[in-house]
């Protein structure tokens, strides 16, 4: 917990999990994968064994080797070190005490296993003066909140703290399967969790996140979700189709030139021609593929690292006669920098007044942040349909300074967008993972795609992240801010 994300809109300020590398003159100071951002919370899950070997190796020093437990019969006295079973300090060697854990605790200091039964162990009471054990794991909290000039009045809360000491998987030796209607890190995890109650070996494992993390042998949590994403997004790749890049409006036939890039930087025949006469491929991509197959995303520098999971596409002019889409929006300003390779200039801001009339055409589409899912399956169909086919109605030429279509913070600020939404409630992917050669797979049975006017763009949003008030929805809102929301 970080003070409020709703109230004060601050969502730059953010909670880091780090571990130190060297303490020296300057500690190199490693942040996790995920930073938990103001309003949020997120469990974080580390694989020290793992952190901490490769850390030792670099540094050349001693890797910690532990005894592993052991029971040893008629060996009383005389039992050395992570041996069991003792009932006194009497029955271990030399220094050694009996750890007399009790029924409840199975570890033992010092000591590399899982120890059941009601068998007590013989350990080193000082064994983490050794010189490769692990003596601490410290959490710092650094509140950063600045408030009358001092930066030290953050609230974080740290909680559910918890040590594995033995880390195994229980569907290693399964071949399993299921299906999703959506590939979501929630639904996959949920599928997982399925499977671990339906299995015997997993009587005593119930936590589908810690399965995985073996599994897939994760430093940490964000490797886990990096993974299913990988999986998700395996299945949606075989069955997509390159339209932008080297498919079908790539390369314009006549000019040889590379039109798709040229057109979402507010260039090229399709922007600036007097009639739709060159739009022949554009059509037939309409009234084909567009409905039928996963359009990919198109490598472009406007399109590139849409880490809100939104964009949009605005257009300045439209040359069909009636207008088929009437301006919505007023343009509040452009930030010049953030779409300088479209701009060709370096920096500046272009600032608009409003009168409260409409003079351009915006339409939005939004994926959210997980890139499994078959929304974000099919923003490449969204984008066509924002910025492709409404030019077959007239919608042309973008905003000057910005690209014609971009990640929302690429584009310029505006009072409203159409917010257009594109998915397939009957689409599956099938997961299926092999015990022989501990990999995962998935295929996608793909249904119908259908395209949807999804109302207000910020509400939607919020509705994708779980209805919300999240630093990213509050992004969005910061970025279509409604008719009074320029000044």
């Amino acid at each position: 917990n970080v003070d409020n994300a709703a109230s004060d809109r601050d969502s730059i300020r953010c909670v880091t999990m780090a571990y130190f590398q060297d303490l020296g003159d300057v500690p190199d100071i490693i942040p996790t994968k995920y930073q938990t951002q103001v309003g949020g919370s997120h469990r974080y899950v580390l694989n020290l064994s793992k952190i901490f070997s490769r850390l030792y190796s670099e540094e050349g020093a001693a890797v910690p080797t532990y005894e592993t437990l052991l029971y040893v019969k008629n060996n009383k006295p005389g039992l050395g070190e992570c041996q069991a079973d003792c009932d006194n300090d009497g029955e271990c060697n030399g220094d050694l005490v009996c750890y007399q854990r009790g029924t409840t605790t199975t570890y033992v200091p010092g000591c590399d296993g899982v120890a059941t039964g009601s068998n007590d162990y013989c350990y080193d009471p000082n064994y983490y003066t050794k010189a490769s054990s692990m003596r601490y794991i410290v959490f710092v909290s650094d509140d950063d909140r600045l408030v009358n000039g001092v930066r030290s009045n953050g609230d974080v809360t740290f909680g559910n703290i918890e040590i594995t000491t033995s880390l195994t998987s229980c569907l290693a030796d399964e071949d399993i399967s299921f299906s999703l209607d959506d590939c979501t890190t929630d639904n996959f995890l949920a599928a997982v969790q399925a499977k671990m109650e339906a299995t015997a070996a997993c009587a005593n494992n119930s936590d589908p996140l810690l399965e995985l993390f073996s599994l897939f042998d994760a430093t940490e949590e964000m490797d886990v979700y990096n993974n299913i994403e990988k999986v998700c997004t395996g299945a949606y790749k075989l069955s997509g189709y390159d339209v932008y890049d080297k498919g079908t409006l790539g390369m314009d036939a006549t000019t040889e030139r590379q039109i798709t890039a040229e057109y979402l930087d507010g260039g090229s025949v399709w922007n600036y021609a007097d009639s739709n006469d060159d739009t022949a491929t554009i059509e037939r991509v309409a009234s084909t593929i567009a409905t039928s197959r996963l359009l990919a995303w198109p490598d472009h520098h406007a399109l590139e690292h849409c880490d809100v999971g939104a964009a949009m596409c605005c257009s300045a002019v439209s040359r069909a006669d009636p207008v088929a889409n009437d301006p919505n929006a007023e343009v509040c300003y452009v930030d010049i920098k953030a779409s300088k390779r479209t701009a060709r200039v370096r920096d500046g801001y272009s600032i608009y007044t409003q009168d409260q009339a409409n003079d351009v055409y915006c339409e939005a589409f939004a994926w959210g942040t997980d890139g499994g899912s078959i929304q974000s399956a099919l923003k490449g169909n969204a984008l066509f349909q924002a910025g492709f086919a409404n030019m077959l109605d007239g919608s042309v030429e973008q905003i000057p300074g910005a690209p014609l279509c971009g990640c929302l913070d690429r584009m310029p600020v505006v009072t409203n967008a159409k917010c257009t939404q594109v998915t397939s409630t009957d689409s599956t992917v099938n997961v299926t993972f092999n015990k022989s050669l501990g990999v995962f797979d998935s295929s996608l049975d793909l249904g119908t795609i259908s395209t949807s006017d999804c109302g207000n763009i910020v509400d939607h949003y919020k509705a994708l992240e779980g209805g919300e008030d999240t630093p990213e929805s509050l992004y969005v809102a910061g970025r279509v801010v409604g008719a009074t929301g320029c000044a």
